[in-house]
This record gives structure tokens, C-alpha cells and sequence, in this order.
């Protein structure tokens, strides 16, 4: 078991991260998504029939991959998210949930999707987690059904961001829209360095913050490596 102890607290405006820090120098046994992509190792595309809720993730590459719920997929016909973390076992092939994150486009503009530089935020994915509460509650299985079911709400909760950022686009894409203020989110990931003995990891850090309408205008803030 991965041992951790929280380093000093790292603080900018109203947010304030404590990076966990581990004296295990052995490397994590999976990969991230950006990092398999970048690789060649793993490829993300439309299934065969297209369906909005659900892609073809093929990994190629002898080590796991983790994707992460909430990371943006970006290109094929339709820009997505992913709806819940899924580890793609090595040399696999996996239909993953997905959600759409760009209302106004269907045509493909490449063949496979690239990630995207920013994480959704928790009010864009929180309609997916509370059907699937729903479904559990009922003892039903959480479906593809389920995600065309909160597609309307996670568009909405777009709308609303595009209003507080003040950002367009003409697809309604949450990436384009979250572009905008990307000279800002430099300027907060600036603020959070990596410091030694932290490993390259997506979630070994704890997060405070204050103020409800701040968490929401920053949702997009990148998941720290």
C-alpha cells in the first residue's frame, strides 16, 4: 500500500492544496490517459454505429491505463467526457460511458480523440452521479440510457458556464468555452508547483476551498499531475 503524509500547505486566493508526499520511489503501475495517448499506446474513437453515450477505448500498450471521470475527450464527431473512472486493463478493448460536451456538432473532424488540457467540473458531472444513485437506489443497472437521460441537464450547467466565464463557442463546446480563461488557469497552476517527493499522480493532493460560487466559476481547473 502506497504510504503518504501531507507536505506544507500550498495557498492561492481562497483555494489551499496540501500535496501528499510519498518516500516510495517505485513507479505507479498504471498509466494516465494524456500520457497513453501521447505514447500511441491507447486509442479513444466512435464505435461503429456512433452512439453518443459510449466510445471504443483500445489499449494497445502493456501497462494499465487510468482514465479519470470528468476528462474531456476531444475531436471524432462529438466532444465527450468521461462519466466515471475506468482502469483499461493492458491489451484490452473497452466500451466506455461517456457524455457529450459539445451540443452543436455532429460530423467527424479526426479519427480517434485527443484529451483535453482541462477537467470537467463537478457541477457538469454531478447529474450523472446522482441517476446513477438513482438507479442503485432502484436496483437497477446504470445504463447508456442513464447518461442520455442527464444529457439535457449537462448542457445546461454548460449554458451556465459559458455565462460565468464569459466564453463562446459556436459548437457549444465546453473545452472552447473554458479556452477563454486559460491565461487565468496558468496563472493558478503556477501557484500549485510540484514539490519533491510528490508523485506524478492524479489525485495525491487534498483540497480546501471557500466559497461556493468560486468552486463553481474554477471547476475547470486542471486535475494536478
Amino acid at each position: 500500500m502506497l504510504k503518504l503524509s501531507p507536505a506544507a500547505a500550498q495557498r492561492h486566493e481562497w483555494l489551499t492544496i496540501h500535496p501528499l508526499l510519498s518516500p516510495d520511489d517505485s513507479a505507479l503501475g498504471y498509466d494516465l490517459l494524456a500520457d497513453a495517448i501521447a505514447a500511441g499506446t491507447l486509442t479513444i474513437a466512435e464505435l461503429g454505429s456512433a452512439t453518443v453515450p459510449e466510445l471504443a477505448a483500445v489499449n494497445d500498450g502493456d501497462r494499465d491505463v487510468l482514465i479519470l471521470d470528468g476528462e474531456q475527450l476531444i475531436g471524432a464527431r462529438q466532444n465527450r467526457m468521461v462519466s466515471r473512472s475506468i482502469l483499461l486493463p493492458a491489451h484490452s478493448k473497452t466500451t466506455i460511458p461517456v457524455n457529450c460536451m459539445e451540443q452543436g456538432r455532429w460530423h467527424s473532424v479526426s479519427d480517434h480523440f485527443a484529451p483535453s488540457p482541462t477537467h470537467s467540473p463537478s457541477t457538469v458531472r454531478r447529474h450523472n452521479k446522482r441517476r446513477e444513485a438513482e438507479s442503485v437506489r432502484a436496483g437497477r443497472v446504470a445504463s447508456p440510457a442513464m447518461l442520455r437521460a442527464s444529457q439535457g441537464e449537462v448542457w445546461s450547467e454548460i449554458a451556465d458556464l459559458a455565462a460565468d466565464f464569459g466564453g463562446s463557442s459556436t459548437t457549444g463546446a465546453l473545452n472552447e468555452i473554458a479556452s477563454g480563461k486559460s491565461d487565468d488557469l496558468k496563472s493558478w497552476m503556477a501557484a500549485f508547483p510540484v514539490v519533491p517527493g510528490q508523485k506524478r499522480h492524479p489525485r495525491l493532493s487534498r483540497v480546501r476551498s471557500a466559497g461556493h460560487g468560486r468552486r463553481r466559476r474554477w471547476g475547470a481547473l486542471r486535475s494536478r499531475p
